[in-house]
């Protein structure tokens, strides 16, 4: 008997004539029934070209069947026949086709096949979420791509069961042990609040922890959201997504970002033809092979400058002294221009920059610092029994700083003369024969007077509190009514104390 010959996918009907030969009609077939199950058991796991019948599976365990139909693969474990195509066409189920006559029939092989598996229990799609810190979206495209693995059980495919949610749980704390905090540092749940066009982009950083693309370098608790990730890393990596959503292209913010273009000069560089600019929606992106290409031509000054240690205006200065070429990039409010440099004239310029500071570098020695320059300067007036000048109450910085020959901003960025200064003050606090009155102090005195020459308030032609005019009696900054709520406590309570109607 050929396959070809075959008119019914039943083993006993494949084979009637032997079996009616041996098992039907004879006197002693309840004596060779087991013979009757060795031929069922050899169809059902040998021959592989048929199924076995009801009648002749009685004797068989349901796990025993190999070869079984559609049909009754989706009574058994009450499956719908679209989820069974399914399982099909994902290599879940294992066919094989029989010809019968000049019909297919279609039969599932139970030993390659996967069986389902128990589970134990289901969780909603937000239950899930929850338990793992991740956006319920960010789960289900999780899910979609096989990163969230799913075995195969009975009921819908759409439930989330225990089991899956604790191994997918599970393989992401593995990644990293408890950790802490920084400023370098930031969760996964942080990154998923940031802002893509749709979940699949957020799916992908999740997937990148996975798959080696994003390295995990601790975790704060026992979910996915707590891992932690260095802030630089994912930066990048959400930048080229962002940049990929956008048909490889960056805004203006990413290009100087990518550059060290000031964002304010970038329109000039797209129109100086450093940068390539197409319109998108209205927006002006670049695209990432002119950043790229711009990256290994050309290099700003600032960068450089940040380098040495300098500053940019320094070495545009070196560079006109020495005829180096550089492109200036207008700022689009006309108020300042940023210098770029070639990138073959780069070695060029350190080397010329380094010579100059070796050159200087005796010359500095012999300077005196700024800290000394400053403490000089405040044991004279010790010396003379004189006080810092001062503007409103306050240490004129700019006066100070111009006797001593330094800018003002020496007051704010050395920490030595800070500190010299603020240790000076604090030492001359009590000393008011020698330190000029603070203007809540002038204004106090002022009052006073008044109060013994029983003098009124100065009143506006309107019947108001004159401050420009008491300010001025009192030979203090008229801003200090503005400034300190305690100047306008001071005249409200001398109001009352003197009866004086206030208007």
């Amino acid at each position: 008997m050929t396959l070809n010959g075959i008119k019914s996918a039943g083993l006993r009907n494949q084979f009637s004539d032997f079996y009616e030969s041996m098992f039907k009609g004879r006197k002693f077939s309840k004596e060779i029934s087991f013979l009757r199950e060795e031929f069922i058991r050899f169809g059902n796991t040998k021959w592989g070209q048929s199924t076995i019948g009801f009648k002749d599976a009685k004797g068989l365990l349901a796990d025993e069947k190999r070869f079984i139909s559609k049909a009754e693969y989706a009574r058994l474990y009450r499956l719908t026949h679209p989820k069974i195509e399914k399982m099909i066409e994902d290599g879940i189920l294992v066919q094989r086709e029989l010809k019968i006559g000049a019909r297919t029939m279609r039969i599932i092989d139970t030993q390659k096949t996967q069986s389902p598996s128990e589970s134990k229990g289901l969780l909603s799609g937000r239950q899930a979420a929850s338990q793992l810190g991740l956006p319920l979206s960010v789960l289900q495209h999780l899910r979609e791509t096989k990163v969230f693995h799913t075995r195969f059980r009975r009921g819908y495919e759409s439930s989330w069961h225990i089991d899956d949610v604790e191994l997918f749980l599970e393989r992401g704390i593995s990644l990293a042990s408890i950790g802490e905090l920084d400023t370098n540092l930031t969760t996964l749940e942080a990154a998923m609040r940031f802002k893509f066009k749709d979940a699949k982009t957020k799916a992908d950083i999740v997937t990148a922890i996975f798959d080696g693309r994003l390295t995990p370098v601790g975790r704060l608790g026992s979910k996915l959201g707590s891992l932690l990730v260095d802030k630089v890393q994912l930066e990048d990596f959400a930048l080229k997504k962002r940049s990929a959503l956008n048909g490889n292209t960056y805004t203006l913010e990413q290009v100087s970002q990518l550059t060290g273009i000031y964002m304010m000069a970038v329109e000039s560089a797209v129109d100086a033809g450093l940068l390539i600019g197409n319109t998108y929606d209205g927006n002006i992106r670049v695209p990432v092979i002119s950043v790229e290409l711009f990256n290994q031509s050309y290099i700003p000054l600032s960068k450089i400058a940040e380098k040495l240690g300098s500053l940019a205006q320094h070495l545009w200065r070196t560079c006109r002294t020495n005829h180096i070429e550089i492109i200036s990039l207008q700022y689009k409010n006309g108020l300042g221009k940023q210098p770029i440099l070639s990138k073959r004239d780069e070695q060029n310029l350190i080397e010329i920059y380094n010579q100059k500071v070796n050159e200087q570098a005796p010359k500095a020695k012999e300077c005196p610092s700024y800290e000394t320059i400053f403490q000089n300067y405040l044991f004279a007036l010790d010396e003379s029994n004189e006080y810092l000048p001062c503007l409103a109450g306050a240490p004129n910085k700019a006066a100070i700083a111009e006797t001593c020959g330094f800018h003002r901003d020496v007051f704010y960025k050395n920490e030595a003369v800070k500190n010299l200064l603020e240790s000076f003050i604090a030492r001359h606090q009590d000393q008011t024969s020698t330190r000029p009155l603070t203007d809540i102090e002038g204004l106090n005195k002022f009052l006073d007077s008044l109060k013994k020459e029983q003098v009124q308030l100065l009143l506006t032609s309107s019947g108001r509190i004159n401050k420009q005019g008491i300010a001025k009696a009192a030979g203090i900054s008229r801003k200090v009514f503005d400034r300190h709520p305690d100047a306008m406590r001071l005249v409200n309570e001398f109001i009352e104390s003197t009866t004086q109607v206030k208007p």
